[in-house]
């Protein structure tokens, strides 16, 4: 039997600060690329970094994944977000994708 998760999810009382982090943190890896995309997955490792200290931040930042899902989903109902994979539309949780912004032309 495995030992027990040494990092347990974070309560439920988390999860709007969790969305506000997730929704910061996309914000300012887009700005940093305003021509290009980010994978959900770099969201969750500039969240969960692994360090010396906690060598288990690949763990924590899988996890985190369903939430930020979540975010840009509805990101993506609001009008403020696009996904796609290789140039195509894609729904969040439908398999890999990429995170645009929605471009201020449209």
């Amino acid at each position: 039997m495995p030992p027990p998760d040494p990092y347990p999810p974070p309560p439920p009382a988390l999860a709007n600060e969790a969305e506000l982090a997730i929704a910061s943190t996309l914000a300012a890896l887009l700005a940093a690329r305003p021509t290009g995309s980010v994978c959900p997955s770099e969201v969750a490792r500039a969240l969960c970094p692994a360090t010396p200290a906690e060598p288990r931040g690949a763990e924590r930042w899988r996890r985190m994944m369903p939430v930020i899902h979540r975010v840009v989903a509805a990101a993506c109902a609001a009008g403020t977000l696009t996904t796609s994979w290789q140039g195509a539309p894609r729904v969040p949780d439908a398999g890999p994708y990429r995170i645009h912004p929605v471009s201020k032309e449209n």
